[in-house]
């Protein structure tokens, strides 16, 4: 098989996490990486049986040495100093420098791209790879463009249920323009909170709740929500299954009316 080295300039950065005590990382300071990672059946080296044979060929290495098993071989073959607070670069030009990078790619405290960051906390630093962090901000930008398409098709009254949606109070007293402005800012903040928003089928409900808890129609006690001196809910998705339910829609349809007549009043 053709063991060709694609050149390539890796770079190597760490991820920053909170730590309990608010700092987040440790200046100044670097975390050695010495050989492979050890798996349970050996080394994880990212090659395979045909590979492990091609490459010992090209590098003039005796029969087995690329086994997985091999510890003189796999547990030397790194030996990286990696900053905790910059990036770490180095090239991959030769059969050696491609070997090395295969390791890197099987460490599990070292994420292959910024999206497995997330998918693995146990990881210290992450690769840098471009593609995926186009793919991470194409992601977002999509999200903002739906976002502000959405945002484009809502009434007053709409915009005024959503911007309750983020905490705020006395909307109904606000101006449409402040209004406005309000939410464009929140969207911008978190376009996918946003785009969710809109495709939640219990929206309408939820603003509702929402309504009836700022008029006091719905209290929140503790964990617990009380309609009419009842513990119908100990969070928000409760309360909206009890209001979903069919033998409670006279209930709701109170609760509603009640909300609105308080909140003009005030």
């Amino acid at each position: 098989m053709d063991t060709k080295v694609e050149y390539k300039e890796i770079t190597i950065k760490p991820i920053t996490r909170a730590k309990f005590s608010g700092i987040s990382g440790h200046s100044n300071t670097v975390t050695v990486k010495e050989g492979a990672q050890l798996g349970k059946s050996g080394y994880k080296t990212g090659l395979s049986r045909e590979e492990e044979l091609a490459f010992e060929d090209a590098l003039n290495l005796p029969k087995g040495t690329l086994n997985c098993k091999n510890e003189s071989f796999w547990g030397n073959i790194l030996n990286l100093r990696l900053p905790n607070d910059k990036s770490f670069h180095f090239s991959v030009s030769t059969l050696m420098d491609e070997l090395k990078y295969r390791v890197l790619l099987q460490r599990s405290d070292i994420a292959n791209n910024e999206l497995e960051i997330l998918k693995n906390p146990r990881a210290e630093f992450y690769i840098v790879d471009e593609e995926s962090r186009a793919k991470v901000e194409e992601v977002e930008i999509d999200y903002l463009m739906s976002a502000h398409e959405d945002f484009a098709n809502l009434t007053t009254d709409e915009k005024k249920g959503y911007l309750k949606l983020y905490g705020k109070k006395g909307v109904d007293q606000l101006s449409d323009r402040i209004i406005k402005t309000e939410l464009f800012k929140e969207l911008n903040k978190e376009p996918k909170k946003f785009v969710e928003f809109i495709k939640n089928p219990d929206i309408k409900l939820r603003i509702d709740i929402e309504d009836m808890l700022e008029s006091g129609t719905l209290l929140k006690e503790g964990s617990y929500y009380n309609f009419e001196n009842e513990v119908i809910g100990n969070s928000i998705d409760s309360v909206i299954s009890f209001f979903k339910d069919l033998k409670n829609q006279s209930l709701k349809i109170a609760a509603v009316n009640a909300s609105k007549q308080k909140l003009k009043g005030k």
